[in-house]
C-alpha cells in the first residue's frame, strides 16, 4: 500500500498523525481499524471537522502510532516506549497525590483564562489530565504541556 502525504494539513496534530501514517504505512481506515476507532474519526481529525478530539481518541490514535499524545501535539522531545492510556475507564483511583495535581494544574490554567465551562467540564478535564499521567507519569507529575492542550481545547 503506498499511503501519500496530504500537504493541506495544517496543525501540529494533523501533520504528526499524517506523518506517522505515512511511517507505518496505514490508510486512514487503517489506522481507525487498528486503534479501535470508529469510522471517521482519524478522517475528522485530519480534515479539521473535529477541532477537539478526546483523550481517548487521541491516547488510541498514539498507542497505534507508537507515540505518546504528546509526540502528536508538538513536544518535540521522544519519547520511546511511552506508556499510553488503553481506556480512560480502566484507570483506577489510587493516587490522591496525582488526582489533587491534577485539580490544581486545572484549577491553575482556568483561572489564566476567560471561559464559561460547567462543572462537569472541568471535572472531565481533572479526570483527562489525572488519566494521561496516571499511565505516562511514574511520579505524582503532570504532563504541564498535555494539560494545557486539553485546557486549551476545552475553552
Amino acid at each position: 500500500m503506498n499511503v501519500q502525504l496530504d500537504t493541506t494539513v495544517n496543525t501540529k496534530l494533523q501533520q504528526e498523525i499524517q506523518e506517522r501514517m505515512v511511517d507505518k504505512n496505514l490508510s486512514v481506515a487503517g489506522l481507525e481499524k487498528k486503534a479501535g476507532l470508529r469510522m471517521s474519526a482519524v478522517r475528522n481529525i485530519l480534515r479539521g471537522q473535529s477541532k477537539r478530539p478526546s483523550a481517548e481518541i487521541l491516547q488510541a490514535i498514539a498507542r497505534t502510532l507508537e507515540c505518546s499524545i504528546t509526540d502528536l501535539i508538538g513536544e518535540e522531545q521522544a519519547k520511546v516506549d511511552s506508556p499510553s492510556i488503553a481506556n480512560n475507564k480502566s484507570i483506577r483511583f489510587n493516587n490522591p497525590q496525582l488526582l489533587a495535581n491534577a485539580t490544581e494544574m486545572v484549577t491553575k490554567l482556568l483561572s489564566s483564562r476567560q471561559h464559561n465551562l460547567t462543572l462537569q467540564q472541568v471535572l472531565h478535564l481533572v479526570e483527562q489530565i489525572y488519566s494521561y499521567s496516571a499511565q505516562n507519569s511514574q511520579s505524582n507529575d503532570i504532563d504541564t504541556k498535555f494539560a494545557n492542550w486539553v485546557v486549551e481545547q476545552a475553552v
